[in-house]
């Protein structure tokens, strides 16, 4: 399993969490809370950490996103 970490100077997110294996990316708010949503392609966490503004990233792709139960 490879686990891929990321810190976000943002208002909106604290951090970010991606599992290679079982493609779960874990998002946590500067707020404190963390949500873990399912099936996300490798090519969304790249995309998220490498945007220009993390929040607005965020907000433009977790319509399309499943959040786990």
């Amino acid at each position: 399993m490879t686990l891929l970490s990321h810190s976000f100077e943002s208002t909106m997110l604290s951090s970010a969490d991606y599992n290679t294996e079982t493609k779960e990316l874990t998002v946590t708010f500067s707020g404190g809370k963390s949500y873990t949503y399912v099936d996300v392609d490798k090519s969304d966490w790249e995309d998220l950490v490498t945007a220009k503004s993390a929040g607005k990233h965020f907000n433009g792709i977790k319509s399309r996103l499943s959040m786990k139960k």
